[in-house]
């Protein structure tokens, strides 16, 4: 994999809230196309091995914690209707206690869809080489846990 992640062109024009110009700039700047979604959160999509793809969201909004302002940077990896089976689960969890960085989440939508989403939350002012780095190692975390778990290339 490249130091930065390549995305296919999928740019568009967003009308209801800009995105964070910093984000923008720190991807042009490494040379990534990335799309915007409406909610003026930034989509990349990493081409991973073996021939499989990772969306990544990098959020515009952010937050401040101590401080520092921060943001996150998330990928779904899997989905189920309703709550997941407790194998599942509990995976994720012991994830979870291996990983030093980042940790699995699970959130779900007005129609009970769950989704499995590994993020991690970063200062809102990383250098691009560092951002291009973090959104890699989303969407390789992300797309392993896809493939070991279901097989499919969904996300």
């Amino acid at each position: 994999m490249n130091d930065c992640p390549e995305s296919e062109d999928q740019t568009e024009s967003n009308e209801s809230r800009p995105p964070d110009q910093r984000l923008t700039a720190a991807l042009d700047e490494m040379g990534v196309i990335s799309e915007i979604d409406p909610s003026g959160d930034i989509i990349v999509y990493v081409e991973c091995t073996e021939n499989r793809s990772q969306q990544v969201i990098v959020d515009s909004s952010t937050r401040e914690f101590m401080g520092v302002e921060m943001r996150t940077i998330a990928s779904i990896a899997l989905n189920s209707q309703g709550p997941f089976e407790g194998r599942t689960a509990n995976f994720l969890l012991r994830e979870n206690a291996r990983l030093e960085f980042g940790a699995w989440n699970v959130i779900f939508d007005t129609e009970k869809t769950h989704y499995a989403v590994f993020s991690v939350t970063v200062s809102a002012a990383l250098r691009a080489q560092s951002l291009c780095d973090l959104i890699g190692m989303v969407a390789r975390i992300a797309d392993d846990t896809e493939n070991r778990l279901s097989g499919l290339d969904e996300f």
